[in-house]
């Protein structure tokens, strides 16, 4: 790896059919639509592709069904398992894909830094020689109180024990924290951070400090808004970057985040065609009145697009 950009990573939304059991068909139809408009990198993850509503059968069912369709970068989300099971689960992956990439979860309460440093050192020697792991950066449930952010003497003891360690879904409690861990994190031409929230605004802030590329928002349903965004970011063209954000960014983000982003998201991709399938219980769709005010702010933002595109700001 360099210390060079990496574009947009992509969630995969999963879909279900009349039976409520996990749709790979549709599954696969949406990771090519994603493909088809320029998504270089995917990735399975708890939130968006709903692993708490998942068996650990069928996330390895989903991370085939994304292994098998997506010529690009996969990056393949893990359940929270013992490490028995964990490294199970880590060989059937094996399986599906050449090179695996696996974004791993720490699955017991913060005592100490060395017994994450050290779940993410066992996990590294368990896997195949070719194998690259990802941290995913929930902030961690502290055994006494609160919460613990991973900070870079935590990365540090990860990556000095866990050598196949190569990145990190950046999900920190705060802009602050996320910017001193990005910025104070040494070596950076050998791991990548992925800004997490789905927010180009907070790529912009954390690039500055060393990100190299973000979890994708918006662009899960129009993958050309962030590609182009990205594309005038890193190529300097920050007025154009700055125009996206305004007028495709941050007016989805009132509303959806007003009403619940994954239920807001998965609404407006399945009113595009893009998913399918009733919602899985206790998850539950938007209201009749949640569902106007998507539509409102979709069709909107399909008025918006069209006009950067006319203008050649998003190709």
């Amino acid at each position: 790896m360099s210390n060079s950009y990496f574009g947009p990573v992509f969630p995969v939304l999963p879909s279900y059919d009349e039976s409520g059991a996990l749709d790979c068909f549709a599954i696969q139809k949406y990771v090519s639509y994603l493909e088809r408009h320029g998504a270089e990198t995917v990735m399975t993850t708890a939130g968006t592709c709903q692993f708490n509503l998942l068996t650990t059968g069928e996330i390895l069912m989903l991370n085939k069904c994304v292994a098998e369709s997506f010529a690009g970068r996969v990056i393949l989300g893990t359940p929270t398992l013992a490490e028995i099971h964990l490294a199970e689960f880590m060989n059937e992956v094996a399986r599906v894909t050449v090179r695996p990439r696996l974004l791993l979860c720490f699955p017991e309460r913060y005592y100490d830094s060395d017994d994450v440093a050290s779940f993410f050192g066992r996990m590294s020697k368990l896997t195949n020689e070719d194998a690259e792991l990802y941290v995913h950066g929930l902030p961690i449930r502290d055994a006494r109180k609160g919460t613990q952010d991973y900070d870079s003497a935590l990365v540090a003891a990860i990556r000095s024990s866990g050598k196949k360690v190569v990145g990190m879904k950046e999900e920190s409690s705060t802009y602050e924290a996320g910017f001193s861990l990005c910025s104070s994190t040494l070596d950076k031409d050998d791991f990548e951070f992925i800004v997490a929230g789905g927010s180009m605004r907070r790529f912009i802030l954390l690039a500055t400090a060393g990100a190299q590329s973000f979890f994708s928002g918006v662009g899960s349903l129009y993958p050309e808004i962030e590609i182009s965004f990205f594309d005038h970011y890193t190529e300097g063209r920050l007025k154009e970057a700055q125009t996206i954000v305004r007028e495709c960014e941050t007016p989805v983000f009132q509303t959806f985040m007003e009403i619940g982003w994954h239920r807001s998201l998965r609404h407006a991709a399945k009113r595009l065609g893009l998913i399918r399938g009733e919602e899985r219980l206790p998850m539950t769709g938007a209201t009749a009145q949640q569902m106007d005010r998507i539509d409102l702010a979709l069709k909107s933002l399909e008025g918006r697009l069209s006009l950067l595109k006319r203008k050649g700001v998003v190709r």
